[in-house]
């Protein structure tokens, strides 16, 4: 009886152990990214340093858009990519991101507001206003009909005023006006 019971017990744990499935490798890079992406979340809250874990993340998102190029999370972390490199100020990376994601996913349901989001980078954090104003240009080109077009013309009207020779052009003006009344 007591050998019974000894040999009872391993074989228990054996065939608790045998009967789950293995995840896949491309499972457990999508753990690993969500594990990483709270941690930055965590860190971003609590407002820690977080450019290491943010290029920790980064790097597992590329890894994963590297090694499953047809994956349908792949527009998703091209997103995040963009993302996390704006939260840390690498705006050229995030640019890239973002160039990349419209030229393999042109008709996804977040174009626009990607494109929306690297003219606001372009003209706010970057301070490339022709960059910026082409940008909307092409969204209103290319997706006239969605909430982002109408922002997009609304920011071109404000990005006028922001241009350093439209203000100049209008100050002249306003001098010229005020000599010939005089």
């Amino acid at each position: 009886m007591r050998n019974i019971k000894v040999l009872f017990y391993p074989l228990i744990f054996i065939a608790l152990s045998c009967g789950g499935e293995e995840k896949t490798p491309r499972e457990k890079s999508i753990d690993a990214i969500n594990a990483w992406q709270l941690k930055a979340d965590t860190s971003i809250q609590k407002n820690e340093n977080v450019s290491g874990i943010c290029d920790s993340l980064i790097t597992y998102y590329e890894h994963f858009v590297n090694a499953y190029p047809m994956d349908t999370f792949i527009p998703e972390c091209l997103i995040r990519i963009a993302s996390v490199n704006q939260r840390i100020m690498q705006f050229e990376k995030a640019e890239i991101a973002m160039e990349k994601f419209q030229k393999m996913f042109p008709k996804h349901k977040k174009s626009a507001f990607l494109m929306y989001q690297e003219a606001i980078m372009l003209q706010m954090d970057m301070q490339q206003l022709g960059k910026a104003k082409d940008k909307f240009n092409d969204l209103i080109l290319k997706f006239p009909n969605t909430k982002w077009a109408s922002e997009a013309k609304i920011m071109i009207g404000i990005d006028a005023t922001n241009d350093k020779d439209f203000f100049n052009s209008i100050i002249k003006k306003g001098e010229e006006k005020n000599i010939t009344k005089k």
